[in-house]
């Protein structure tokens, strides 16, 4: 019990999957999240494991919104290796044995692409509730 009552405010310090510290300089995140450990992100995006603890964030249309806005300004600023460091890893969802985005391979040019087609998730709901 002792465990628990010392661990719980700690929670977002560490990785869902693997219990590793995560590596980011400022401070716990906000949510769980997963790390960037390759066998973590595959064990997350493929299997599922843990994503219950982020079903919350997924599905809050504004909080994506707000999520991909701050993703493009990043983008434009001088300091983004800064900013995305590190860089994302995510599973690509059309080969889910390979990552669609990886630090060992950056690409700004690629990151930006994808956010351009990423609609604002408030319009993709908001034509959803129309259709039905």
């Amino acid at each position: 019990m002792k465990y628990a009552e010392q661990r719980i405010p700690t929670l977002n310090e560490y990785c869902v999957v693997c219990d590793e510290r995560h590596v980011f300089q400022n401070g716990p995140m906000l949510k769980p999240a997963v790390c960037t450990r390759e066998l973590c992100v595959f064990s997350f995006y493929t299997l599922g494991v843990m994503s219950g603890a982020t079903d919350e964030v997924a599905t809050g249309a504004e909080v994506v919104d707000l999520l991909v806005a701050m993703c493009r300004a990043a983008l434009l600023s001088s300091r983004k290796s800064l900013i995305f460091e590190p860089y994302p890893s995510v599973v690509d969802p059309c080969n889910p044995k390979t990552l669609a985005f990886s630090p060992k391979r950056k690409s700004y040019e690629r990151l930006q692409s994808a956010l351009d087609s990423v609609l604002i998730v408030r319009k993709m709901a908001q034509v959803a509730k129309n259709t039905h």
